[in-house]
This record gives structure tokens, sequence and C-alpha cells, in this order.
């Protein structure tokens, strides 16, 4: 049975947004395992409201690290377009939390108790509405595979890959639906959105924003193929599970 760590609900905060937008802030590593393993569904579920035009380049988590060698793609110099999100990613350099100072300013605010029993990296906030820090799934069976692996069993629903993230996708989907505007696009009709929007939209009564400047990212001078991903529309039995993230001083 596949076991997903579901977003953080953050009732009774402002609507974070980037140039009138939604923001979707995220810190991870490409040294990072959890990030490693954390970008395949946040992809997959951003992929339902827009459209990478451009990914960063291949990353592999460090090969002295837990889960080695663990592959993934680069938010670094993407190219994300929605007319609902606003994507603001940095990613720091090996064994570090530097941040731009807007994202440390929610790092700081949310990458702690009550919100998370574990902090540090991947950290992911979906409009000050919902947060995801650390592992948001099992990453076993994207152990070993390289990216075009990982993308060729992502075209198979049934694979123990596309159970891990598309599971994990589904509840980010779910979360993204609850953003303002965001409810008309079509992946939001989907039964697993429902069903889990119903139980968390009493706790977004009201609407109000904050508004926070865009970040700056280095664009790489290569341009990477935006791997082929599954629908999140996937329903998948879950249970909840404790987050594992990378923490350095």
């Amino acid at each position: 049975m596949a076991r997903f760590s579901p977003p953080v609900l953050l009732p009774r905060q402002p609507v974070l947004t980037a140039e009138g937008k939604v923001e979707v802030a995220y810190v991870g590593g490409g040294w990072c395992p959890y990030c490693a393993l954390g970008n395949w569904p946040l992809q997959v579920a951003l992929s339902q409201f827009g459209t990478f035009t451009q990914l960063g380049g291949p990353v592999s988590s460090s090969r002295t690290d837990v889960y080695p060698g663990l592959k993934s793609w680069s938010f670094t110099g993407a190219h994300y377009v929605s007319k609902y999100f606003k994507l603001d990613a940095f990613e720091t350099p090996p064994q570090s939390l530097s941040a731009p100072a807007a994202l440390s300013t929610l790092m700081k605010k949310y990458d702690r108790a009550p919100y998370t029993q574990s902090t540090g990296i991947p950290f992911t906030d979906l409009g000050d509405r919902f947060l995801v820090i650390g592992s948001p799934s099992n990453v076993t069976p994207l152990l070993h595979l390289g990216q075009a692996q990982v993308a060729a069993d992502l075209r198979q629903p049934n694979s123990a890959v596309a159970r891990t993230v598309d599971g994990a996708a589904n509840y980010l989907v779910a979360a993204m639906c609850l953003a303002p505007g965001a409810s008309s696009a079509p992946i939001c009709a989907s039964k697993f959105a429902h069903r889990i929007d119903a139980m968390w939209a009493p706790s977004f009564p009201t609407t109000t924003t904050t508004t926070t400047a865009p970040l700056t990212t280095t664009t790489p001078t290569t341009t990477t193929t935006v791997p082929t991903t599954t629908s999140a529309s996937t329903t998948t039995t879950t249970t909840s599970a404790t987050s594992s993230s990378t923490t350095y001083p």
C-alpha cells in the first residue's frame, strides 16, 4: 500500500500571490534525495494547471546521502506558464538551506512546529493555504531508476512508480483546486479532488491576498525536454506517513 503525507492546512491565512496569481513557493536542492522524490509529484500537479515549456536539467541526489543517486529534474531554470499559479522555485547549493529573502521568510514562518514534525527541505507553500514539507511519499519505487524509466513508468497507471508519484500528486492537485480561481481547471472535476476538497473547503470560508515579490533563478544554457507524466487524477489508496526531510545546521 502506498503511503503519503498529505499537505498541511493553513486556515485563516491570506492568499499568497505573485504577479496577480496564486504563488507556489518551493525550496529544494538537486543533491537532496527527498527533494528528488518530491519534485516528481509537484511537476505532475503543476502540469494539471499549466505548462512547463522547459524544465531544468536532470539531477541526482548526493552519492554520500541517504538514497544516493535518486534521479529527478531540477526546477532551476524551469519555465512554467499558468493562468492560475506563479511558480517561484529555488534550489540550494549542497548542504545548505540558504534561499532568497522572500522564501527564507516563508521557511522561518512555517518550517517549524506545529506545522511540521521534521524541518528542512523540500519545502513547498501552496499560496499560504497548504504546506508540503519533507518527503511526500515512499521513495523505494524510484530507487535505481533513471529519469527516462520513471517517466515511462508514469505512463503505466498500475506501476509502483505511478502509484507513488500520482498518489502524492493527487493531494497537491486537490489543494491547488481550492486556490482562488483554480477550481475552473478541468482536473478539479475529478472525483478525488471533489472528495478531498469537501473535507478541506470549510477551512477557507473567505479569500484575502498577500503579495510577495517574484524570485529570480539562474537559467541554464541547455534546454531539457519535459518528461511525460500521467494524470494526477488517478485515485490511490492512501495512509498518512511522517515526512522525511533534509536538514543541515
